[in-house]
């Protein structure tokens, strides 16, 4: 019904206004003088010729196009279609990598025959993996409101192997949950992976800023009376959903003994389920008397309430587990540039910065414990996630 009123109200503005605006373009183009192609502006009766017609629409015709929440680029007060609404749809890739604040592989302890003896923390390292963003909705240009519905995945995962055992003791391997090599040429490998699916119901809000980029941008002064500014602020608000599981696995390969069974594996996984409120902020630079190209910075803040499940478990090692019901804060920056490829579709391209509060992985070990390793439980880890991003958008 939105549509459908919108739709209409726009179609009578456009039928009351259309022909003040196109006789005061032809009186402002005849009092300057303006030729259009090789001929005059009016024929022998007086009359106004068809290519000053083409002329006068072709000034008031939309050249800038509005960007939804979704695609991070927010809207404007430059309208498209003569103030009509709009669907529009998107989509983005990411290239994504994960990180925790403390996520140990192995120790790998230095015995030198000459010096002093070192231990070192190796961490597991995540590699960029492909992720994806899909986003659609309807706005309101006169307005500068958008409604975006987006789903995003992110997949992202990692390996680690500490290498094998030197027959000389001279380095000695140990993981968490008591995975250990025995002698030479055993080794410890790993695997890390995370994967979030998010669902975002949302709107956006325009504050337009800063004075116009010149006549012809947007639909016109004429037209709507509206005009395209050089600066805007969006203010974006919505519903978030989030289903995000994580697991950090260990497993050592024993080649200095034939006895079978002194293999070791463990397990860190955290899985969370939370839904919660989502605002944050645009701010966002046109180019060009046209604004076809522009610079932007996003940041949002969500507080999501739900469950976290945490477990941490092993061949040669006792199960534990916590869950808890908590808020889990969750912020995220962007930042990138916009380019209007017409008057309908854009392209985005940038990086992102996201951090998950309190969702790391909380075991805390003393890897020198012959019985139980496991010291506590620390909510204070962070998951972090940092990539670039590609997207684009369209509009009907």
């Amino acid at each position: 019904m939105t549509r459908y009123w919108c739709a209409h109200f726009a179609l009578l503005v456009g039928l009351a206004l259309a022909p003040a605006a196109l006789a005061e373009e032809a009186e402002d183009l005849a009092a300057d003088a303006v030729f259009v192609g090789d001929g005059d502006l009016v024929d022998e009766a007086g009359n106004v010729k068809p290519a000053l017609l083409e002329e006068v629409d072709a000034r008031v015709e939309p050249a800038q196009f509005t960007s939804g929440i979704g695609s991070g680029v927010g809207a404007s007060l430059g309208l498209t279609d003569r103030c009509g609404c709009q669907i529009f749809f998107g989509a983005e890739y990411l290239s994504v990598r994960a990180g925790f604040s403390d996520a140990t592989a192995f120790l790998e302890e230095s015995l030198p025959t000459v010096g002093s003896p070192e231990i070192i923390y190796r961490q597991h390292n995540f590699d960029y993996g492909d992720s994806y963003r899909l986003y659609g909705g309807y706005r309101v240009p006169d307005c500068g409101c958008d409604v975006t519905f987006a789903y995003t995945n992110i997949d992202t995962g990692g390996s680690f192997a500490s290498g094998p055992q030197p027959a000389d003791g001279s380095r000695l391997f140990t993981a968490p949950f008591e995975v250990v090599t025995f002698g030479a040429d055993d080794e410890i490998t790993g695997t890390a992976s995370v994967e979030i699916n998010n669902y975002d119901l949302g709107i956006a809000r325009a504050i337009p800023l800063g004075s116009p980029l010149g006549v012809g941008c947007g639909c016109g002064v004429s037209a709507c009376g509206c005009w395209c500014p050089a600066w805007d602020v969006v203010w974006t608000g919505g519903i978030r959903f989030a289903d995000v599981g994580s697991q950090l696995a260990y497993a050592s390969t024993i080649n200095s003994s034939s006895t079978p069974g002194l293999e070791r594996t463990g397990l860190s996984s955290v899985d969370f389920q939370g839904v919660g409120l989502r605002t944050g902020l645009i701010g966002r630079r046109y180019f060009g008397k046209q604004g076809i190209a522009s610079l932007f910075v996003r940041g949002d803040f969500s507080l999501l309430l739900g469950d976290v499940e945490y477990v941490a478990t092993g061949s040669n090692f006792t199960r534990h587990s916590i869950t808890t019901t908590q808020v889990v804060p969750v912020t995220e920056m962007e930042a990138g540039g916009t380019v209007f490829l017409t008057n309908r579709a854009s392209i985005s391209a940038g990086y992102m910065l996201a951090v998950w509060h309190d969702l790391g992985h909380r075991a805390m070990y003393d890897f020198g414990a012959t019985t139980v390793q496991l010291e506590g439980m620390d909510d204070a880890n962070m998951m972090t996630l940092d990539g670039w991003f590609i997207r684009g958008e369209v509009a009907f």
